[in-house]
């Protein structure tokens, strides 16, 4: 069996942008399996129910969690304005992560790592080593995308994919529940809680349950409650990706981040962003979020 190490970016969302890349890879190439190394607390925060769900797809790689690079980790990734860390910073993040990964990852044997950062990992032992400084840069390319050009190098078919293994049974009609997802990992990409009220008021004026989703559940669950929704309203945050790879329809909302980039990859046509103006997102009109998913409740 050819062990392929796979580390994508650290949140839900993009674990769910790998996804297509993922499914290519486990029809493109034979007796294969995918590895994705468990390093942080954070990613184990939600890991647990992303076991059954990536089912056939990935494999999670746990490991005791050494306490020096997590404290590293924090003062790296959480002690300053993000935005201005991030771009202050780069070179820093990527030579911990480097080292983070080649700590946990020393010993272990793989015949092919992608790695979905800018760096190598020459520290493991590995026969082919790929990442993102393999590919050439594209403007205004959604990650999904980029990520399947990995697929050229490897020459395998693409597989716009985006498939989770859920084993319990999903109603085919979607029910009257529409799904408000309130939070955001940053606060400045959350919309304000009275405009979500006032699309809540739209949906039980039209007969539809509206759910407001405050913090982060079982994902299993979510996925599940998402694909049997007529719609799932939220910002660029984890749960959204999960809902668009549930199928179901999403509306992205977006402010600080790019939409061309990170939105909802099967419903970008749903988007509605300041991105290119404020990028704030209290400038989203509310109006317009009802009028987009008004077209959804036909």
């Amino acid at each position: 069996m050819k062990r392929i190490l796979f580390i994508p970016q650290r949140g839900i969302g993009d674990l769910i942008h790998s996804l297509p890349l993922m499914n290519s890879i486990n029809k493109g190439i034979s007796d294969s399996e995918i590895i994705i190394p468990i390093v942080d607390k954070r990613q184990k925060e939600y890991d647990h129910s992303f076991g059954n769900l990536f089912n056939g797809i990935a494999k999670f790689s746990y490991k005791k969690i050494n306490n020096s690079l997590e404290e590293k980790r924090i003062s790296i990734y959480r002690t300053k304005d993000f935005p201005e860390k991030y771009k202050l910073e780069e070179e820093k993040r990527r030579e911990f992560e480097k080292e983070m990964y080649e700590y946990y990852l020393d010993g272990e044997k793989y015949d092919l790592a992608i790695v979905l950062r800018k760096f190598n990992l020459h520290g493991i032992n590995c026969k082919e080593n790929l990442n993102l400084n393999d590919l050439e840069r594209i403007e205004r390319e959604h990650v999904v995308d980029r990520n399947l050009r990995f697929t050229d190098i490897l020459g395998i078919p693409k597989k716009y994919d985006f498939r989770l293994n859920v084993e319990k049974n999903i109603p085919d009609s979607p029910s009257k529940k529409v799904l408000l997802i309130l939070n955001a990992g940053r606060p400045n990409k959350k919309l304000d809680s009275e405009k979500y009220e006032e699309v809540a008021k739209f949906c039980l004026s039209k007969g539809y349950n509206p759910i407001q989703i405050k913090s982060i559940i079982d994902l299993e669950d979510f996925y599940i409650m998402a694909k049997n929704s007529r719609a799932v309203i939220g910002p660029d945050t984890g749960l959204t990706h999960l809902a668009d790879a549930s199928g179901t329809k999403v509306i992205g909302l977006y402010g600080p981040t790019r939409p061309y980039k990170f939105a909802p990859y099967n419903n970008k046509d749903l988007v509605i962003s300041t991105n290119n103006n404020s990028r704030l997102m209290r400038d989203i009109k509310v109006e317009e979020v009802i009028s987009k998913l008004e077209s959804l409740l036909i």
